[in-house]
């Protein structure tokens, strides 16, 4: 009985100890293989990282095959370690695009305008500009070069066009039908696209009561309209009195549409009695007064709107676009931009510029600047604008200037001034011919 007893008591911590050995056993074999299994997944991650950065990188030249399985890198210095975290890497030289100012401005017929001046940002530097440009980008640019530069050797027409209509008359109906069917070699109103933006106005002389107009035909210089207008009420006795008055114009989004010319027919010796009888009358110019009393520079046009706001004491200008500047240098066509300057008698109170445009004597600006003018209004106010050619180095020159106020000589940019004082919180454009020093 003694005997048994001890066995037990020896058995018992012998077993303790057994257990415990084999649980001690398990557990580090457990986190052998726990980190066994970590070391290799870092080094996985490690290898796709390297892997990848390799391919994104510019390899000098060299071919990097996308097939294998792992990237490795030559200089053990810039081998990544396990722990250290993917740092993304830039190349060594890139370009920031420039800041562009657009304003998007929608008009109809009429000279009013909707600009919202807080879409625009004028705060610029001409001289922080980026000169790293891609060959494709230059290749491009000279095409298009080329192609302003044949549109702006075009001579200037020696006619107008001509425009073909057919009238006629039902007698039982009382009904005088007018159809417009084209106009011919009208001449280029929009040099960038080298054509027009033609539509027809029709008016029945001498009343003017009765006034049609034809749809805008984009981009072309022989529309086909093929539109037919009817006049009701008309008698047969009344027609020899009347005459047709064509207008053709040219649709212009940015300001008033320019008139490319004008077609009068009489219908005194029309016989309508056979049927539908088509004429073809010569586009003929309009000469207003404000033509024959100013004489155009040479120095090209530039399109300005002007809007005074008396409650805040501010005047907006906007600078849309400029058509056939004259500046010309070793390198082609000019770098227009445009200086602005709001000045009180003989002190200048601030000054603006827009951005430059390479390469172009039709250049589309669409900039708007607010100038703070004095309390007293615009009665002492006096606006400059310079259109200069950029150069890079010597001084800009100048290709023409504009001036409003009380230094106003033009009569165009006098009639403005005073249109813009007259209609507070009013968006006006017009078009007017730069002048020289």
């Amino acid at each position: 009985g003694q005997h048994g007893e001890a066995s037990e008591s020896i058995s018992g911590p012998a077993v303790i100890g057994t257990v415990c050995s084999v649980v001690l056993t398990i557990a580090v074999s457990v986190t052998v293989c726990i980190c066994r299994c970590h070391r290799r997944k870092l080094l996985r991650e490690t290898s796709f990282g390297s892997s990848s950065s390799s391919q994104s990188l510019p390899n000098n030249g060299r071919r990097t095959d996308s097939s294998s399985p792992r990237s490795t890198i030559s200089d053990p210095s810039k081998r990544m370690s396990p722990v250290s975290p993917a740092i993304p890497i830039l190349p060594q030289s890139f370009s920031m695009p420039l800041p562009q100012t657009k304003t998007y401005i929608k008009t109809s017929s009429s000279d009013t305008l909707s600009i919202d001046p807080g879409l625009v940002t004028t705060d610029y530097c001409i001289d922080n500009e980026v000169n790293q440009r891609s060959p494709r980008l230059d290749a491009m640019e000279n095409k298009l070069d080329q192609i302003r530069e044949r549109m702006e050797t075009v001579p200037p027409p020696t006619t107008l066009g001509t425009l073909n209509f057919s009238v006629g008359y039902d007698v039982h109906k009382s009904a005088f039908r007018v159809t417009i069917h084209k106009a011919n070699d009208l001449p280029i109103r929009d040099p960038q696209s080298g054509s027009a933006d033609p539509y027809i106005k029709l008016c029945l002389l001498p009343d003017k009561k009765h006034k049609v107009k034809t749809r805008v035909l984009r981009r072309t210089r022989n529309p086909v309209f093929e539109e037919t207008f009817t006049f009701f009420g008309l008698e047969c006795g009344q027609l020899p009195g009347i005459s047709l008055h064509f207008s053709v114009l040219s649709f212009d989004r940015f300001s008033r549409d320019h008139l490319i010319g004008e077609v009068t027919m009489s219908l005194a010796k029309v016989d309508m009695s056979e049927g539908e009888v088509t004429m073809t009358g010569e586009i003929v110019g309009k000469v207003t007064k404000q033509q024959q009393q100013q004489k155009p520079s040479g120095k090209g046009e530039i399109l300005v709107s002007l809007c005074y706001q008396p409650a805040a004491n501010r005047l907006s200008v906007v600078v849309l676009k400029a058509r056939n500047l004259t500046g010309y240098n070793l390198m082609g066509p000019a770098d227009p931009f445009v200086k602005l300057s709001l000045l009180q008698g003989d002190q200048k109170l601030a000054k603006k510029k827009t951005h430059v445009k390479r390469r172009t004597t039709n250049p589309v600006f669409n900039e708007s600047f607010i100038f703070d003018v004095p309390s007293e209004g615009l009665d002492d106010v006096t606006v400059e604008l310079q259109v200069l050619d950029h150069d890079r180095v010597s001084k800009n020159d100048q290709i023409g200037r504009l001036t409003f106020g009380v230094r106003a000589k033009a009569p165009s940019a006098v009639e403005h001034w005073k249109e813009v004082c007259e209609n507070p919180r009013r968006q006006i454009a017009k078009w007017h011919d730069l002048q020289g020093h």
